[in-house]
Formats: C-alpha cells, sequence, structure tokens
C-alpha cells in the first residue's frame, strides 16, 4: 500500500477517508464559489472580438466595465488558477473586461496559489495552450 503523505506509514482507511471528506469540502466550496461568480457574471455579456466596447462616459473616466475590479474579480483569477489554466489565459480574460490592474491581480494570485503547492507535487490537471 502506498504511503500518504503526512502518516508514518501506508495509508489506511482512516485516512483515505479523511482525504475523501477533504477534497468533497473542498469541491461543495469551488462549487458555491462557481455559482457565486455565475450569478456575479450573468450580467455580463460577451463582445465579439471585431466588435469595440461601448462605454459610458462614467467608465470611460477610469471606471470599470460592469463594475468588474480586481477585488470584485479575484476569486474568478483564483478558480482560474486552482483549474490549471495559464497566467495568460486570465490576463486574457481580465482584458477583455477592461480591468485596469490585471497583469498585477493575475501574478498575485498565481504567485500564491504556486508557493501554497507542495514542492513535490504537480499539478494533475493542466490546460494546454492551443
Amino acid at each position: 500500500m502506498e504511503s500518504y503523505p503526512g502518516t508514518a506509514g501506508p495509508a489506511t482507511s482512516e485516512d483515505l477517508a479523511r482525504v475523501a471528506d477533504e477534497l468533497l469540502e473542498h469541491t461543495r466550496a469551488l462549487r458555491r464559489q462557481h455559482e457565486e461568480l455565475r450569478d456575479a457574471l450573468a450580467g455580463i455579456s460577451a463582445v465579439a472580438a471585431h466588435e469595440p466596447l461601448d462605454r459610458d462616459e462614467d467608465e470611460a473616466d477610469g471606471g470599470h466595465q460592469n463594475g468588474a475590479t480586481p477585488e470584485t474579480l479575484h476569486p474568478m483569477v483564483l478558480q482560474m488558477a486552482l483549474a490549471g489554466e495559464t497566467r495568460e489565459f486570465a490576463r486574457d480574460q481580465l482584458h477583455a473586461l477592461d480591468v485596469e490592474d490585471a497583469d498585477e491581480l493575475v501574478d498575485d494570485v498565481f504567485d500564491r496559489v504556486d508557493s501554497q503547492r507542495p514542492a513535490h507535487r504537480r499539478r494533475l490537471f493542466t490546460r494546454r495552450a492551443g
């Protein structure tokens, strides 16, 4: 039987049950976060790449399209990082929303996520550029 990190010997059924419970709780949290993001982004309509964005005068004076700010988009970028998206993909998404500090937000979130991953663990699922 394979040894599990944090245990002295082989993984027991109790260890596996604990890990399964943690994964379920994490999945529930991600589902709640996804639902909140979906609800928050429901009012944002997609714009084709060849169409210019119609902006109000307030937005042209430094506001953000549809109220999108780095603070409100942090969970979305975090979800992308945890889902294995690339930094470039996250940046493209934020630039499409016309977020001013998109590069800083993406770097901050991805750096934090990367620093929390154990060195011996790699991502199981990673999106391929293509």
